[in-house]
């Protein structure tokens, strides 16, 4: 009954005790529950903003921020003070190019200089010898092989100093060659090994490696996939293939791998076959055996699929296989370890596709940018040369296809950095994949630190404005067949190379006249020098695009910290005039008045687009904003660059001055020499006068053949006197008398009339009165002296 009554106690009890406990397990896997839930509402929202931080910086990346955006990224940055550059840059690059005009005006200067002191030299021996000498009759017709004029020559001196020192025409006329051209490789070849000599040196080379980067990046811009363009033989690969033909690449290729080609022929000699396809293997085997015995060998009937498994074939496989490692370790440790002797122009271009790859394709993957530097790196330079060594060995068919497989081997691991696929095309090469896999990793490590280099401003320690200072004139080796080529491209595609009509090519080519055709193939030294130095060092669009970024970029620097919610370029434009006027701003107003007028002078050379909001201008500003630090420091080099240029260059000018004033003054002593002839002192005569004065009639010179033509009246010439008379030392007085009129007067200088004749030049007017004979004119005048 106890146990009962207990029972029936105990029984409610624990039925209470069960359901509490149920209860709070259900209460907490609810609290649990919801936990769980906010944990991941809360992980979700952190995950979305991480992304949209993600996606914002990426933006901030590209430049592709709205007004507010930008004013927001500036005011984010803080309140430093940035000095901006640009407009210093500017003012010292125009500075830089007025002291250059000046210094290749002073050695045009000297230039002459030099002549005129030739030909008085010349003409004093004339004088004071009197010999008459008969001038020599040379037939225009007597060379057999068609030459260039020194006219003509001094003229290509010019377009080519211009095409090398300026690399912006070189990356135009690659880009406007035609893609179908037969002569494409031809005139890329010239371009590269000709145009910036194949010697190379420093400054050639930090202009050619500035070409073909513009050449890229234009290119680049264009292309709807890099590797369709490498696969279509299109300018890209061959201005590279081009690059590595020079000297450098040569010489390295040879020290570096020609010892590698000959360990391989020593060590693998064409009995030592290294072929793994197991058919070939197959056929090899049936005829030795047939051929030994006599006897048709039973590996007749091994199928294709099952030749692997015979174990004959299989020993002979594995053997190969063992070999093949080994010749290919031959060259795989000399390329990792080369690292530092490869040419640093082909490892900086190559860093330049990869930039500009990830530039104009946002989704190039590292594996893709690795197989650009393989490809160049390799294929069309390690691999080419290893190729094309195999074809000069002496060693027969079998060590060619030794090398050649090496080769395909190596291009795997180095172009894909992976294995062989395994399909019917590779089916006898996956036995190498072994030896491929263990070394992708060591191979990847080398392709990033392959573009691993510095711009070639700090590896060369050169920039543009070096290049334009230096003091020796820099020469090419140039055929005339391809001074024809580049004059014929250039004139086909002038508008591309030179938009503006005032551009200096535009007027060389004009002096240039047609293009000639010539039938000498001896090799010009042809010396390149300015004519015409361009308005600035880079295009006036440019330089006006920059200083109204320059500008903009000072108008979201007024509205940073105020309230303004700026969508568009234009309510940028006008919260800052509010500001402006506001604080009574006068150089902000002035600044927003320049910026409208630059933006419509933008819009109409369809630089800037109000369509889009002026969207490449925000962009630029943005990124200006977004990378301040990077670009300040380049600005600040930039500037260093050109205050120790401008410092060279006036250097220069003081040493040019010198050498001007010395020349004038031995041209003064040449001029004194023939005054003075045989022993006299070149006294003056009477009346002030170095000689007697002399006069003559009219007709007289005309009959000495010094006066052409003339303006003075039939009726009065019989009564026209020419007196001649000299006061100052290489300066004659040519007075005209006619009667009842006054005389007319005029000095003619013995230099300039003996410079007139060297270039040619037949006439010289006086006072349009009458035209004078300039070589008979240097006679009489040389008469005079003598007597």
């Amino acid at each position: 009954m106890e146990k009962k009554r207990n029972s029936a106690v105990d029984g409610p009890l624990s039925s209470s005790m069960i359901l509490a406990a149920d209860k709070t397990q259900y209460e907490m896997a609810t609290e649990d529950y919801e936990n769980t839930i906010l944990v991941l509402l809360k992980s979700r929202l952190l995950l979305k903003k991480i992304i949209e931080q993600k996606m914002y910086q990426d933006r901030i990346k590209r430049g592709n921020l709205t007004a507010k955006e930008i004013s927001d990224l500036l005011k984010n940055q803080g309140e430093e003070e940035d000095e901006d550059f640009i407009l210093k840059i500017t003012d010292l690059r125009r500075t830089l190019l007025n002291e250059i005009r000046k210094n290749a005006g002073l050695e045009k200067d000297i230039q002459d200089m030099e002549m005129r002191i030739t030909l008085l030299v010349q003409n004093a021996g004339a004088v004071l010898t009197k010999e008459k000498k008969k001038k020599k009759k040379v037939a225009e017709n007597a060379q057999v092989k068609e030459t260039i004029s020194n006219d003509k020559l001094q003229l290509y001196g010019n377009l080519f100093y211009l095409l090398q020192s300026d690399p912006v025409y070189v990356a135009r006329l690659i880009n406007c060659i035609s893609q179908t051209e037969s002569d494409v490789r031809e005139i890329v070849d010239s371009i590269i090994l000709t145009l910036y000599g194949n010697a190379m040196s420093d400054r050639e080379d930090y202009l050619i490696l500035s070409a073909i980067k513009l050449a890229l990046e234009q290119q680049m811009s264009t292309l709807t996939s890099l590797w369709t363009a490498i696969q279509d033989q299109s300018v890209i690969p061959q201005m590279i293939i081009a690059y590595t033909k020079r000297t450098q690449g040569k010489t390295f290729l040879n020290e570096v791998f020609g010892p590698c080609m000959q360990r391989f022929n020593r060590e693998f000699p064409s009995h030592r076959k290294l072929n793994l396809d197991g058919k070939k293997i197959l056929d090899e085997l049936i005829n030795e055996t047939e051929q030994a015995t006599g006897v048709k060998s039973n590996l007749r009937n091994v199928p294709v699929d099952k030749i692997q498994d015979e174990p004959e074939i299989k020993k002979i496989i594995s053997e190969r296989v063992t070999s093949l490692k080994e010749g290919c370790n031959i060259f795989y440790d000399t390329i990792i370890s080369a690292i530092n002797k490869y040419p640093y122009g082909l490892r900086y271009l190559c860093k330049v596709i990869n930039e500009n790859s990830m530039e104009a394709f946002p989704n190039t993957t590292e594996a893709e940018l690795l197989s650009y530097t393989g490809y160049f790196m390799f294929y069309r330079f390690v691999g080419n040369y290893i190729a094309s060594s195999s074809n000069e060995t002496q060693q027969g068919f079998d060590a060619i296809q030794n090398i050649l497989l090496i080769n395909k081997i190596l291009q795997q691991l180095f172009q894909q950095q992976s294995p062989f696929p395994v399909n019917d095309t590779n089916k006898w090469m996956v036995p190498m994949n072994d030896w491929i896999s263990e070394r992708c990793e060591a191979v990847k490590v080398f392709l990033k630190e392959f573009t691993d280099v510095e711009p070639p401003e700090q590896k060369m320690q050169i920039d543009k404005y070096m290049a334009l200072i230096q003091d020796v004139k820099p020469t090419i080796l140039i055929e005339p067949t391809e001074i024809s080529m580049f004059h014929t491209e250039i004139r086909d595609h002038l508008d591309d190379l030179a938009p503006n009509k005032e551009d200096p090519l535009h007027r060389i080519i004009d002096e240039l006249g047609d293009v000639e055709q010539y039938n000498s193939n001896e090799t010009v030294t042809l010396t390149l020098t300015p004519k015409y130095i361009s308005q600035s060092l880079e295009d006036e669009d440019q330089t006006l695009y920059n200083r109204t970024k320059s500008l903009m970029l000072g108008f979201f620097k007024v509205i940073a910290n105020s309230d303004a919610q700026p969508v568009t370029l234009e309510d940028v434009l006008s919260e800052t005039e509010k500001i402006a006027k506001q604080k009574n701003n006068e150089t902000a107003l002035k600044n927003i008045e320049e910026v409208k007028k630059n933006i419509k002078t933008l819009e109409e050379k369809n630089l800037v687009s109000k369509e889009d909001g002026y969207k490449t201008l925000l962009k630029d500003v943005a990124l200006e904003i977004a990378n301040r630090a990077e670009i300040k420091e380049q600005q600040q080099k930039e500037l260093t660059r050109l205050e120790v240029s401008i410092k060279a260059t006036l250097k220069k000018q003081k040493e040019l001055q010198d050498v001007l004033a010395s020349y004038k003054d031995y041209c003064q002593t040449c001029v004194q020499r023939v005054f003075q002839g045989k022993g006299k002192k070149g006294k003056k005569t009477t009346e002030g006068k170095l000689f007697k004065p002399k006069e003559y009639s009219y007709n007289d010179l005309v009959k000495k053949g010094v006066i052409v033509s003339s303006v003075i009246p039939k009726g009065m010439r019989k009564m026209t006197k020419i007196i001649i008379s000299s006061e100052e030392v290489g300066v004659f007085n040519v007075q005209v008398k006619l009667p009842a009129i006054a005389s007319e007067n005029v000095d003619i200088k013995l230099e300039e009339l003996l410079e007139m004749r060297a270039k040619g030049t037949r006439t010289l007017d006086i006072n349009s009165q009458m035209e004078l004979d300039v070589n008979m004119t240097i006679y009489v005048m040389n008469q005079l002296i003598a007597k």
